[in-house]
């Protein structure tokens, strides 16, 4: 980087006299950033969804001839969501953690530089494994008022439902002598006796 001195003798022959000069000439080498450098291919990285976050050291991946702290973006963005992932960048590192209730495949393509040179690209493949998720029920549908000699028709699935989109079965277990509860297709009639 620094260069070097050369010193120069000129010479010059002819019939009788030779002529000679000395000179020094001075070449400086000016350092220039270098672009990063993809280094490897990142493997498949696995998560749990509703789990725990990973930590991807982009140095692993991707080098700065000079050494510089590696910078990187998601479409453009430092942090955000990205299919079934949310993504953090610091310090040369990616945070990678699962959604709630978030599951599936994605590759998240990312730009790695080192903020002043053009950047290279950098896929991520990833792959969230799903986990059965509890029923979650609305409590507060469950509060139920019906007027004398009427009748409610209530929506099943304002009353449960699962994440993962399952099918619920319905059980009816009802002593009531005084109020009627039927299932009919994705409703539930509740009709008390007359006069009741």
């Amino acid at each position: 980087i620094n260069g070097a001195d050369l010193k120069l003798t000129l010479r010059a022959g002819g019939t009788g006299v030779i002529d000679e000069a000395d000179t020094t000439s001075m070449i400086r080498v000016i350092p220039v950033d270098d672009p990063a450098v993809k280094i490897a291919d990142v493997p498949m990285q696995t998560l749990i969804e509703d789990g725990t976050s990973l930590l991807l050291n982009l140095s692993d991946y991707v080098e700065d001839p000079e050494g510089e702290v590696l910078f990187a973006t998601v479409s453009g963005e430092t942090d955000g969501i990205y299919g079934p992932i949310s993504f953090t960048f610091a310090n040369g590192q990616m945070t990678i953690t699962p959604i709630p209730n978030g599951n599936g495949a994605t590759i998240a393509h990312l730009l790695v530089g080192d903020g002043t040179t053009l950047p290279v690209e950098l896929d991520v493949p990833l792959y969230v494994e799903p986990v059965n998720d509890a029923i979650i029920v609305n409590e507060s549908a469950w509060s139920l008022s019906i007027p004398e000699d009427g009748s409610l028709y209530l929506n099943l699935s304002e009353l449960a439902w699962d994440l993962d989109d399952d099918n619920l079965f319905w059980t009816i277990e009802s002593s009531s002598q005084s109020v009627s509860v039927v299932r009919s297709f994705s409703q539930f009639i509740i009709t008390p006796i007359l006069d009741y």
